[in-house]
């Protein structure tokens, strides 16, 4: 299943590749940089996944006919998603830069697409060290290579589901590495939200594999290591139940510890479409922004008519003025 699902997104990747090396700048460079980089962060992950990862690096309009250093936005794609998928908005981004309607910025997506179909972006013997590897190889591959303003208020994180799970927990726990953030229907639990996403018969086996490799590793277990609950009434269910809550969840205690951290975001919002399918990530969503607030935590939060999806609306419209509004510019 793992090798058929990885050989039909290579090949869409392959495809996309090729569309997107026709934006360029007005002297015919392209603005779109397709690289793979070290990735020393993964090595020894026991599914065997590679220690470098691909990247696609979207510069703006004026990079090559100026000198300027430009804040980063780095985007997290979604579970069973590629880092290829944020090119369907490029097009009307770069657009609205060009027309000055938009701060122009630098934005980074990382393919975090491994055997399992995702690694959540968290440090996991089984999957290796996904959080690391966002926020220490991959910013200072970014940082040496381009002209970045290399400090916490330059720099962004935004992402989807999966990936806006990661924005969440990776902006929370390094506000000294990022300084605003943008979560559209990120995986996060209300209390009994695990109850709720288990009980709604959408968390397929695959997904339960990768979720546990990430959040309840075991390596004394036959591959993909990954602790699954079975009826959860054993001591060692209950155990695993503990640690698969506290990956989505625990909201409050995640926030207490970053309340308790010198550094604080500069901006944050959170948008989650009102007809997603996963109604536990609607309450998450709810729960998280009231937690915020009882929190003294400033932050925006909407929601828009469709489902579980980020749309070129909200890409376009929402989420890259967002961040030409609130990154620190020269």
């Amino acid at each position: 299943m793992f090798k058929k699902s990885a050989a039909v997104f290579a090949a869409l990747c392959c495809l996309v590749a090729y569309n997107v090396h026709s934006y360029a700048d007005v002297k015919g460079k392209s603005l779109i940089r397709f690289e793979t980089i070290p990735a020393p962060s993964l090595e020894k992950n026991l599914l065997g996944d590679p220690a470098t990862r691909d990247i696609v690096v979207y510069l703006p309009p004026s990079y090559f006919s100026s000198k300027k250093h430009y804040p980063v936005v780095y985007y997290l794609h979604g579970y069973y998603d590629t880092h290829n998928r944020f090119h369907d908005y490029l097009p009307a981004i770069t657009a609205e830069m060009k027309k000055d309607k938009l701060r122009e910025y630098i934005i980074v997506v990382p393919d975090c697409l491994n055997r399992m179909m995702g690694s959540f972006y968290v440090n996991s013997p089984v999957t290796g060290n996904w959080e690391t590897f966002i926020t220490v190889d991959l910013i200072s591959h970014i940082d040496k290579t381009y002209r970045t303003i290399p400090s916490a208020g330059s720099r962004g994180l935004a992402g989807f589901s999966m990936g806006g799970f990661g924005t969440v927990n990776l902006a929370l726990r390094h506000p000294d590495i990022y300084s605003v953030m943008f979560a559209v229907s990120p995986g996060l639990f209300a209390p009994d939200g695990l109850n709720q996403a288990l009980s709604c018969g959408l968390w397929d086996l695959a997904f339960k594999q990768a979720y546990g490799a990430a959040f309840a590793p075991d390596p004394s277990l036959e591959d993909p290591f990954a602790g699954i609950p079975e009826d959860g009434t054993s001591a060692k269910d209950k155990e695993i139940l503990k640690k698969w809550e506290n990956g989505f969840g625990n909201v409050k205690i995640k926030l207490d510890e970053y309340i308790a951290r010198k550094e604080k975001l500069r901006a944050i919002r959170i948008d989650y479409g009102r007809s997603d399918m996963y109604p536990w990530i609607i309450n998450g969503c709810e729960h998280f922004s009231k937690m915020l607030t009882a929190g003294g935590i400033q932050h925006e939060f909407h929601t828009f008519e469709g489902g579980h999806e980020i749309y070129e609306e909200t890409a376009v419209k929402e989420l890259a003025p967002f961040f030409s509004r609130n990154l620190i510019f020269e």
